[in-house]
């Protein structure tokens, strides 16, 4: 699943850079707008008319067509008070149905873990993802407590919303798997110099390898992350994971990357080298 993202930039807004520097944003904070009957193509009208008076703006709005981006993610925006140097700010308009609620919430989800999915940040409740209302208790610089109502009005809690993100997350770290997708894992064997291991298997052709049993014998530490969802090896985040069966497995050429191991693919024997010289 993804969304178009349309860019809309409001002009002349200042180029401020992250606490951590240009594009070093460390999260995603989310809001909602409190305007009943607003649109994204209302709200960003309003803020390039007021952004200066208000002192305020947001990185983007969401309604229940679509999604507008208002100024640039690099440089940080002032909508979460003392938050604003740390993360990314989401504005979710305000829904008149449970179906247009349904469709904001969708999106917003989507596009956190966008964003934080491109620096690799993980969803982590109050630390890559958080709430205005989190900012206010935790932070400081700013009065406001939003979004929960808003979820609580239509059914969500924070908490759902953390998961939902984590879940759109996920799905942005794997492969996309359609009815198009051919996975194999016939005969498909995995080895460790001449020594087979696990079984392996193939997605359009390329061969994945189970992380942990292949990274272990490898002599590699292999841990999984229980609130971002993310496998990492020897520290490092591998990003071309599946899951199948119930065993995450990573693309082949990542693995031998991390590890710093040669592969070799055998196609008469249907193997999977990682070899240690």
């Amino acid at each position: 699943m993804s969304y178009d993202i349309h860019v809309d930039l409001i002009p002349d807004l200042p180029s401020e850079a992250y606490r951590n520097g240009i594009a070093a944003w460390e999260g995603v904070c989310i809001h909602d707008t409190e305007c009943p009957g607003d649109s994204m193509d209302s709200e960003v009208s309003y803020f390039k008319r007021n952004w200066r008076s208000r002192k305020a703006f947001v990185h983007a709005f969401v309604d229940g067509t679509s999604m507008t981006q208002c100024a640039k993610w690099e440089f940080k925006s002032w909508g979460c008070g003392n938050g604003n140097n740390r993360f990314i700010n989401i504005e979710m308009c305000s829904a008149q149905s449970a179906a247009e609620f349904n469709e904001i919430y969708k999106r917003t989800c989507w596009l956190a873990a966008l964003k934080l999915n491109e620096r690799k940040l993980g969803v982590m409740d109050g630390v890559t993802l958080v709430s205005h209302d989190w900012v206010r208790r935790n932070l400081g610089g700013t009065t406001h407590t939003d979004p929960i109502a808003y979820l609580k009005q239509w059914g969500k809690s924070w908490a759902d919303m953390v998961k939902d993100v984590e879940t759109a997350y996920e799905a942005l770290t794997q492969p996309e798997l359609t009815s198009d997708t051919h996975i194999s894992d016939r005969g498909i064997q995995v080895a460790v110099d001449d020594h087979v291991i696990a079984k392996g298997i193939l997605i359009d052709g390329r061969s994945y390898a189970p992380i942990r049993a292949i990274g272990e014998a490898l002599g590699a530490e292999v841990a999984w992350d229980s609130k971002s969802g993310l496998t990492s090896v020897d520290g490092t985040v591998m990003k071309s994971t599946v899951n199948q069966d119930g065993v995450t497995y990573a693309w082949s050429a990542e693995l031998a990357q991390v590890t710093k191991k040669k592969l070799e693919w055998d196609g008469k024997t249907k193997t999977i080298y990682f070899w240690n010289e």
